[in-house]
């Protein structure tokens, strides 16, 4: 049996890491060379490399192979994980980021040069944000960054009369649409699902309905909308729409919900936490 080391279990524990600290640590020009190094010449020799093939499907590719006693794939993944989280010099992603909470600082190489913190959203909300939201993030490219990592439940310590951490935090949501971010990973399913949605819709209001999930918000009298109304909310437009022909290819992570009520799509919905973005 394969000994799995503190490297293997800590990427089987978080099977989204493969994906998003490839992203952030592996440079892009030279993520191919990447793979090349660290995976086993017979083995990339396989018919599977023949198609384009990303991190996550060579990953799993991998895994299979390990699993039934090939020793080069363990060495190939052993090869991988540690170059992720730990890239030699050559390889580096040197590209800025930008973070709004979320526990993903860790695992970012030299977090301490790399990494800007604005937790309470004031930096984004008085010197990035513009009401068009493509300078929004042109802005934030002037200002270097090239990824943005944000913690969904980030409202939920706004305690304030005022509910200003609120109301700044919904402000980057509504900026969250644009084209000009690239989704790189989320565990949210309604986060994607209003991305995803606004590209075909540009429907601004049911963008913001579906995707502020993660917190309570205030309408203009202070009465709180709580996250469970949201959450079904969401729901309640993810059962209208898998009764639609939607794509499956782009919408493939709500195929599951198909003749499902909006009550068990709620129950079902896996817990938001946070999301990765590139800024193109």
């Amino acid at each position: 049996t394969w000994k799995k080391t503190f490297l293997a279990d800590t990427f089987d524990l978080h099977n989204s890491y493969e994906k998003i600290f490839f992203e952030l640590n592996v440079s892009d020009a030279k993520k191919q060379e990447f793979l090349e190094k660290n995976i086993s010449e017979n083995i990339l020799k396989d018919e599977f490399f023949d198609g384009k093939k990303d991190i996550s499907q060579i990953i799993d590719f991998l895994k299979i192979k390990a699993k039934n006693g090939d020793f080069e794939a363990r060495s190939s993944l052993e090869n991988i994980y540690r170059g992720i989280l730990h890239p030699e010099k050559y390889f580096k992603n040197e590209e800025k980021i930008f973070r709004i909470g979320t526990f993903l600082k860790y695992y970012i190489s030299d977090n301490n040069k790399r990494v800007f913190d604005d937790s309470l959203v004031f930096y984004f909300y008085d010197y990035i944000l513009n009401e068009d939201t493509s300078k929004t993030w042109e802005n934030m490219k002037n200002l270097g960054f090239k990824y943005l990592l944000v913690d969904i439940g980030t409202a939920t310590i706004d305690d304030s009369e005022s509910h200003f951490l609120t109301k700044r935090y919904e402000e980057l949501l509504k900026n969250l649409k644009s084209e000009k971010l690239e989704l790189i990973y989320t565990d949210s399913i309604c986060l994607r699902f209003a991305k995803d949605l606004y590209k075909i819709e540009k429907n601004d209001e049911k963008f913001l309905k579906i995707a502020s999930i993660g917190f309570d918000s205030f309408d203009e009298k202070s009465k709180i909308i709580g996250r469970k109304k949201k959450l079904l909310d969401c729901s309640e437009e993810i059962e209208k729409f898998v009764k639609t022909d939607f794509d499956r290819k782009i919408f493939y992570y709500l195929k599951n919900y198909k003749g499902e009520s909006a009550k068990n799509i709620s129950e079902k919905l896996p817990k938001s936490t946070f999301a990765v973005y590139k800024i193109n």
